[in-house]
């Protein structure tokens, strides 16, 4: 069965989200170091919690699928957790587990290397090489990640083309509802035992 698809200008909504709560988690950590525990802690169970509540019957749930209901994927209008919430729990987690400068580098491949994928992917579906993802949307995942690691760690370039190499294998057959955080502490692990 074909999965239906988001109309492309809510799905550019959703990446553009997506990609602004990855600037707002590096402000928060570069600008509240010692309370940035606490706000991600907070900003996690909140979204939690609402995730929660849509679920339910009143006011917010109908407030919630009027704002946010054309951004859903097929799969999260059912009830499944949203990626907003996977994402903030996965910062979250980071930030807990890991030095600072390991979750800013797996921060910012989780909300650009993934959003862009995913509108590459979409814009130029070529070639799709396993269930949704296409070989433009990889490359483009390969191609960011990179980027990345090297300006994090601007080094001989072969560890940088395995550890991206690794990261995108992970972005490439990880399950849907687990994305945000495999990707995430994908990348950080990598990022650690690479360089």
């Amino acid at each position: 069965m074909e999965k239906i698809k988001i109309p492309l200008k809510y799905f550019l909504r959703r990446k553009i989200i997506h990609f602004l709560f990855g600037i707002i988690s590096i402000a928060i950590i570069l600008l509240l170091p010692e309370e940035s525990p606490y706000v991600f802690s907070l900003i996690a169970i909140l979204f939690i919690i609402f995730d929660l509540w849509r679920r339910g019957e009143g006011k917010w749930r109908e407030w919630f699928y009027k704002t946010f209901g054309n951004m859903l994927k097929s799969s999260e209008s059912k009830g499944r957790i949203t990626g907003a919430t996977t994402f903030w729990m996965t910062v979250a987690g980071l930030y807990f587990s890991l030095p600072q400068n390991i979750v800013i580098v797996a921060v910012l491949i989780l909300s650009i290397s993934d959003p862009l994928a995913s509108i590459f992917g979409r814009l130029f579906p070529v070639k799709r090489i396993w269930h949704e993802k296409s070989l433009i949307g990889s490359t483009t995942f390969f191609l960011s990640s990179f980027v990345i690691y090297y300006f994090a760690v601007p080094a001989f370039v072969i560890p940088h083309l395995f550890a991206t190499l690794l990261v995108t294998l992970i972005e490439l057959f990880a399950p849907e509802l687990l994305e945000n955080i495999l990707i995430g502490f994908g990348a950080a692990i990598i990022f650690i035992f690479i360089f």
